[in-house]
């Protein structure tokens, strides 16, 4: 049923900047209704819904899923409902469009790819239709468009990215000045993330939280401002009270906002600018559901992350597993989210096989005086080394190793951990582009 052939493809990959635009003008209507009338959101939602699962009924995939759940198609029409089906592995979603694709190579020749970023597993090869894609880059677009003061020209604006892959390529309707974009590698070093930011002078600049904040330490290390106002967001991690306040000295307080998702579902949670820890959810493209322990439905509170993305086609999620832990609130009847609590592979492990999840890594690095961002290497089950990046030139050296110790004495009193300091000017990312909370080497999650 989601299969397609390949000059139809091909055809559909050439148009995709003017669906791209239909998409953002479809999306943006959607968001200034809700404005005005928050329940519009849910009346959006209910009719994706309805749409997608039927789609996704006639999958032979989900059929097999439906039925082993003992579900039809009439069974899910709310957000919720879609808990009722088995939750989706990566792992699960691999072995489905390997499978697909050992059957028939060359029908996916044409299909779009992406690859996640391995940061938690091995990286995760998708496939898209050209209309999937459209819909997560007008998401972006959609994303700073509604920015308090908008004034990101839509069509003559440029957008720079970085991110895990790296992008120069210019279409014809970008060389006419239209949608122009630009993309370069988070890993590359500051001063080169400086050199190619300048060079292009983007309207809106968005990438992994490492690579963004580097960026400005260098212009701020180096006396140099953005020659023009633009918007900034950042990805792939949450940001610290530090990390905030260093970017915007760079780019202003009204610029940054954090934005939330993943290679897989793309963009479906952002910040506002000045209104940290309020992420609004693109209810009319994606469903959210936060679950506890036992799998229930979490609709104020702290739990895991399930998500499922109404207009993907090509190899649609559904109840899809991040393994991130986020804590979520109502207002107006509508779900938003409070923050981005930690990754459920955050774990610093102990001798006896138990283990202090990222709840209690939080409660220990949360808000240190003087620190811009830090990370936890476990070398054995009982040492702990800490790693601070200091975040405003003062020294808070012996207040702030005072106020680690006593906290881990406090959270790591069950399993006591030797405790190890080390003042840097920089802890590098890894090769995906992130900076890890949490590094250990006795565990299976490093």
């Amino acid at each position: 049923m989601f299969h397609t052939g390949t000059l139809f493809l091909r055809l559909r990959k050439r148009s995709a900047n003017i669906v791209t635009f239909f998409n953002v003008l479809s999306l943006l209507h959607t968001s200034r209704s809700a404005e005005k009338d928050p329940s519009f959101w849910i009346k959006m939602q209910k009719k994706n819904i309805h749409k997608f699962v039927r789609y996704i009924y006639g999958i032979p995939f989900y059929r097999e899923r439906f039925d082993r759940a003992g579900l039809g198609p009439g069974d899910i029409t709310e957000p919720e409902d879609f808990l009722k089906l088995p939750p989706l592995t990566r792992e699960e979603y691999r072995r489905w469009m390997d499978e697909e694709y050992r059957k028939n190579p060359r029908r996916y020749r044409e299909y779009l790819k992406a690859s996640t970023s391995g940061s938690s597993a091995e990286p995760l090869i998708l496939y898209k239709y050209p209309e999937d894609n459209a819909v997560d880059i007008a998401n972006l677009y959609r994303t700073v468009l509604i920015q308090p003061g908008h004034r990101y020209p839509l069509l003559s604006g440029k957008t720079m990215g970085m991110m895990v892959s790296e992008s120069n390529t210019r279409s014809i309707i970008q060389r006419l000045g239209f949608f122009r974009t630009r993309q370069c590698l988070a890993v590359r070093p500051a001063e080169k993330l400086y050199h190619s930011f300048a060079e292009f002078e983007p309207d809106f600049l968005y990438g992994m939280k490492p690579a963004i904040l580097d960026l400005a330490i260098y212009m701020l290390d180096n006396r140099v401002k953005p020659k023009k106002q633009l918007y900034v967001a950042t990805i792939g991690a949450i940001l610290s009270a530090d990390e905030r306040k260093t970017i915007e000295s760079v780019f202003g307080s009204h610029s940054l906002f954090d934005m939330y998702g993943a290679t897989e579902v793309g963009n479906f949670a952002h910040e506002r600018t000045g209104y940290p820890h309020h992420y609004e959810i693109w209810h009319d493209t994606h469903v959210v559901n936060v679950v506890d322990e036992e799998g229930k439905s979490v609709r104020e509170g702290t739990g895991r992350i399930l998500i499922t993305h109404l207009l993907h086609h090509a190899f649609p999620i559904v109840n899809y597993q991040l393994n991130d832990y986020v804590e979520i609130a109502e207002e107006n009847g509508v779900p938003y989210l409070v923050t981005i609590a930690g990754r459920e592979n955050d774990r610093i492990l102990n001798a006896d096989g138990t283990y202090f999840s990222w709840l209690v890594i939080d409660k220990v690095t949360k808000e240190l005086p003087g620190v811009l961002y830090c990370q936890v290497r476990q070398t054995d089950y009982d040492k702990l080394d800490f790693y601070l990046v200091s975040g405003n030139g003062q020294d808070h050296f012996e207040e702030t190793e005072k106020l680690l110790q006593d906290r881990c004495e406090k959270h790591f009193r069950t399993n006591p951990k030797k405790i190890l300091f080390h003042w840097t000017n920089h802890i590098p990312v890894d090769m995906n582009g992130k900076r890890k909370l949490v590094v250990s080497e006795v565990s299976p999650f490093v």
